[in-house]
């Protein structure tokens, strides 16, 4: 899924969302609410990263919320963008919170989380130029 614009201009309208989601799970951690309404956000930063690099590598993919499954989209060069592990955990803590009863995330788990989030962003920002130019 990558749409009808250029593939630099769709994929900077994904960091941009990435960006926006970081601010938003950032700004939740410092705040007094339920720290999966953090994560969740942290979860979506990682995961429009993730499509900014599929898109810029005009490389399909379908409309999935799972990091794991974008990440096996990836060339064998670049999965390790994002730690296996991690990528299950922001799946599950931004998903299993969102539904009445289920636990919310550690808080110190939901600050990695945004931190993983952050130094996401910031490789895929750094790598974004030259994968258009590969």
């Amino acid at each position: 899924m990558t749409g009808s614009a250029d593939p630099a201009s769709l994929a900077e309208a994904w960091i941009a969302k990435a960006a926006g989601d970081l601010a938003a799970a950032k700004t939740l951690l410092q705040a007094s609410v339920p720290q999966w309404t953090s994560a969740f956000h942290a979860q979506q930063c990682v995961e429009n990263c993730l499509k900014a690099v599929l898109v810029a590598l005009d490389q399909p993919f379908p409309m999935s919320h799972d990091i794991r499954g974008l990440v096996l989209l990836l060339p064998a060069d670049l999965e390790r963008v994002i730690d296996r592990r991690i990528a299950a955990e922001l799946s599950e803590s931004a998903v299993a919170g969102r539904y009445p009863g289920s636990e919310d995330p550690d808080p110190t788990l939901t600050r990695a989380l945004v931190a993983e989030a952050q130094r996401v962003l910031d490789w895929v920002r750094g790598r974004l130029p030259r994968l258009r130019k590969e």
